[in-house]
C-alpha cells in the first residue's frame, strides 16, 4: 500500500495500525482482487484527505470504519458492482462440513442484503459495540439494535426460503 508523499508520521502510523481494517472493508465490498486493491488505496487516500478533520472525538478505528464504509458504498453506487459474500470472515470459519454448509448459506443470505445492512452485519460480526456501530453509521445505539434484530430475522427468512 502506497501512502501519499508527505504523509504525517502520526497519520502514517494510524493507517499502518489499521491496515487489516482497511483491507477487511475492501474485501467485504468487492469481488475482484484488483478492485479490492484499488478500493483499499482509495480508502487510504480518503483517510489522508480527511485527516485534518479527525479531532479524536472517536476511536481511530471508528473513524476509519466510517471512511472505509462510505468510500466503499460510494464506489459501489458509482460502479454498480456486485458485493462479495463473507467467504473467509474469521468469525464464520467452521471446521466441519455441516458448519461449512451453514456458513455458505449465511454468506448467500448476506449477499442478498442491501449495502447499509451489509455494513451493519460486518460491524456486528466484528463484535463492535452497538454504540460504536451507531457512531460509525451515524445512527442511534437503539436503532442499531433494532436494525440488527430485523436483519437477523431477514437472514433467517432467506436461509429457510421464506423470503
Amino acid at each position: 500500500m502506497t501512502l501519499p508523499q508527505g504523509t504525517e508520521p502520526q497519520l502514517e502510523k494510524m493507517i499502518r495500525d489499521h491496515l487489516l481494517l482497511i483491507h477487511k472493508v475492501s474485501w467485504f465490498y468487492t469481488r475482484d482482487p484488483e478492485e479490492r486493491k484499488d478500493l483499499a488505496q482509495e480508502i487510504v487516500y480518503q483517510i489522508c484527505r480527511s485527516y485534518s478533520s479527525f479531532k479524536g472525538n472517536s476511536k481511530p478505528s471508528t473513524w476509519i470504519y466510517r471512511i472505509g464504509i462510505n468510500t466503499a458504498i460510494g464506489q459501489l453506487r458509482q460502479k454498480k458492482m456486485i458485493t462479495e459474500p463473507l467467504s473467509q470472515h474469521t468469525h464464520l470459519a467452521q471446521p466441519d462440513e455441516e458448519k461449512r454448509e451453514q456458513q455458505k448459506e449465511l454468506q448467500q443470505a448476506i449477499q442478498r442484503l442491501d449495502e447499509a445492512e451489509k455494513s451493519l452485519v460486518m460491524l456486528f460480526l466484528d463484535d463492535i459495540p452497538y454504540r460504536e456501530i451507531g457512531e460509525i453509521l451515524g445512527i442511534s445505539e437503539n436503532l442499531v439494535g433494532v436494525k440488527i434484530h430485523r436483519i437477523k430475522n431477514k437472514l433467517k427468512k432467506f436461509i429457510h426460503g421464506t423470503a
